[in-house]
């Protein structure tokens, strides 16, 4: 007796019981003839019984993963968020809010609105993808809405990278590693969907010590790393390794400037400054 060699541990068992049918479970191990699974879904019974109809669905290659791909344009409140302590990055949300019901990534998820207008034309909206337990790809589905829809939408971590075909960036300045020796920063109110732009001194400006008054009215600056000093070591990625005092606190809006001297050689260029 037994079950034919076709048949194995995770294949798909369905009861097709007149009275009971409809339950589909997974087969979690063989014995001889005997075999269990875990419970049934969709029907009348939710484990295997004797004298029941069952189908066993056998040859097919089982889901390790199923990812989900969400390629959507959306305007939404923008926060500043300092990663591992060391890298700003960006969070983008829309339906987050307080308690007071102010806009904030960090708060409650709640309904809201997302129109048509946020997704990319003829773009999926979302693409279903499953994968085996190589993490190769065996299935794939979209779904490009027909109608708007409400729910909340979260992006974070979100950092600058800096690429080569970019006309923006000269290709030399990243072949050369000069990306690795420079830190812009902007206000938060000139970031994308920030909501107050730095328009006055103080507020969501940036503020430089050192480069005279008012020292709170920077909308957006450029630090550039001098020479490695004594304590610094270049093979690290940490940030005090290329910028000194308060260059190096990526949890704030302040920056330095001053004299070359042998514990600080950092050089600042001010972008844009607030009227």
């Amino acid at each position: 007796g037994g079950f034919p060699a076709s048949v194995v541990v995770g294949d798909v068992i369905e009861n097709i019981d007149a009275s009971n049918g409809g339950g589909v479970g997974r087969i979690t191990n063989i014995t001889g003839n005997v075999i269990t699974a875990t419970k049934l879904k969709g029907g009348g019974q939710d484990e295997v019984r004797t004298g029941q109809n069952y189908n066993i669905h056998s040859g097919h290659t089982i889901i390790d993963e199923r990812k989900y791909t969400y390629r959507l344009r959306f305007s939404g409140f923008s926060e500043a968020k300092t990663s591992g302590g060391e890298i700003r990055t960006r969070v983008v949300c829309k339906g987050y809010t307080d308690v007071s019901a102010i806009e904030d990534c960090d708060g409650s998820a709640g309904d809201t609105d997302l129109g048509l207008n946020y997704v990319v034309p003829g773009v999926s909206w979302v693409t279903m993808t499953d994968v085996d337990s190589s993490d190769v790809q065996i299935g794939e589905a979209t779904l490009v809405p027909i109608a708007g829809a409400d729910g909340f939408i979260k992006v974070a971590d979100m950092d600058y990278y800096l690429r080569e075909d970019d006309d923006e960036i000269p290709a030399w300045f990243i072949a050369n590693n000069w990306h690795q020796l420079t830190y812009v920063a902007y206000s938060a109110g000139d970031s994308p969907g920030g909501g107050v732009d730095c328009t006055v001194a103080g507020g969501t400006c940036l503020t430089l010590t050192g480069g005279g008054a008012p020292a709170n009215n920077k909308r957006a600056l450029v630090v550039s790393a001098g020479s490695p000093l004594a304590a610094q070591d270049r093979s690290s990625s940490l940030i005090a390794d290329y910028f000194e005092n308060e260059n190096n606190d990526a949890n704030d809006d302040n920056a330095e400037t001053g004299g070359i001297i042998s514990t600080f050689n950092d050089q600042i260029r001010i972008i844009d400054t607030s009227p």
